[in-house]
């Protein structure tokens, strides 16, 4: 039992080591465990960086409005909204639809016109491109389009323009393009008035 008692006893008291000092004396000292060492931590992930405008596979939404003046006296207003992606670097393909009032001899009217585009970034130099487009819509109106014609037409179009980055999301764009409007004489010859001006158009373009 007197065995036991002294084990429990020395088992509950702290490690000790004897150690001499510098006199020659020996003496007991605590046993001190070193300390444990957190594992280094991992450093942070650094996020992917963001693709550029004008990158394959990278999306966008335009916000913007336009003017068109035919040379017959008319006015052509729009706004619109578009959704494009990069089919290959500096190649955009396009979805737009506008909403059109129509300042006409006659009847004014208003309408409603999907669009595609396809986009060719020319230049990129910075946070600009200079880009050249071609495209073609489907006018449907509330009256003729010019007055004499029909409420639905085709609208192609052709022009350039150039896009500013304002942020990695987001740019500028402002485009001049070639306006034209007629029914392709799809209800005769007699009933085909075209219109065909200058249209300038302006846009915010985002991050999709």
């Amino acid at each position: 039992m007197t065995h036991r008692l002294a084990a429990c006893i020395l088992l509950a008291l702290p490690p000790v080591a004897l150690a001499q000092e510098s006199d020659g004396s020996l003496s007991f000292r605590l046993v001190t465990q070193p300390e444990s060492q957190a594992p280094p931590a991992e450093p942070a992930p650094i996020p992917p960086a963001r693709l550029a405008f004008g990158t394959e596979g990278t999306q966008w939404l335009t916000f913007g409005a336009a003017v068109g003046r035919g040379f017959r006296e008319s006015t052509d207003t729009n706004i619109h909204a578009a959704w494009s992606r990069f089919v290959a670097d500096d190649i955009e393909f396009a979805a737009e639809l506008d909403l059109w009032n129509f300042d006409q001899d006659g009847p004014n009217a208003y309408g409603i016109s999907p669009a595609m585009v396809f986009r060719w970034h020319v230049i990129t130099e910075g946070k600009w491109t200079f880009y050249t487009d071609a495209g073609i819509g489907l006018l449907i109106a509330s009256d003729s389009v010019p007055d004499g014609g029909s409420n639905i037409d085709f609208m192609p179009r052709a022009g350039g323009g150039v896009t500013y980055g304002i942020t990695g999301d987001t740019r500028l764009q402002f485009g001049l393009r070639w306006h034209h409007v007629s029914n392709a004489r799809i209800t005769g010859d007699e009933s085909n008035p075209a219109r065909d001006g200058p249209l300038i158009y302006f846009g915010i373009i985002h991050r999709f």
